[in-house]
């Protein structure tokens, strides 16, 4: 998906939501196993010849159901990675790895990276190129927000609330 997006430059908030969706999907199976990424972002996905996305290097893959539950270790990507992911022993699920999604979407649709979650500790507001800003719907930008939250308990939870919010299905996040 790097390389893609080096060669031919953003793309549209449609395509890339038409493109990653089957790998957000297979991932909400994986998090149902209790199986946490930890290290979403553009060079860990692969575009297959056939047009279909696998998401790679499970390297950093955290399983929740071991005796070590939601603590984790120090595993960081900047402009990907939520806060959690900074501190020794953040409490992570899969609202980690809905940050590290929401920032992929973010750099795939605008060609920037978002400054880390650190630096985003002054200012959280997630900002969008005017043109951007303006092809998209209310509610995916307040997706986005909500995805984007530097508080794991204000973030959208899971993958599944994240499609559907990115679909429109429903509006606002809980606390």
């Amino acid at each position: 998906l790097k390389q893609r997006l080096s060669k031919g430059g953003p793309m549209t908030f449609a395509q890339c939501l038409t493109l990653l969706c089957p790998m957000m999907e297979g991932l909400s199976k994986v998090h149902s196993q209790g199986i946490i990424h930890r290290d979403i972002s553009p060079d860990n996905i692969m575009i297959q010849t056939d047009g279909s996305v696998k998401l790679l290097d499970l390297g950093a893959a955290k399983d929740m159901t071991d005796a070590g539950g939601q603590k984790s270790q120090l595993v960081a990507k900047k402009g990907f990675s939520p806060l959690e992911q900074y501190i020794d022993n953040g409490k992570i699920g899969p609202w980690t790895d809905v940050y590290a999604l929401c920032a992929t979407i973010y750099y795939c649709i605008t060609g920037r990276l978002l400054p880390s979650a650190l630096e985003r500790m002054d200012n959280e507001q997630v900002v969008f190129p005017d043109a951007i800003a303006n092809s998209l719907p209310p509610y995916v930008k307040n997706a986005f927000t909500d995805g984007l939250a530097l508080r794991p308990e204000r973030r959208i939870q899971s993958v599944e609330e994240l499609l559907r919010r990115f679909y429109g299905q429903e509006e606002q996040n809980a606390p």
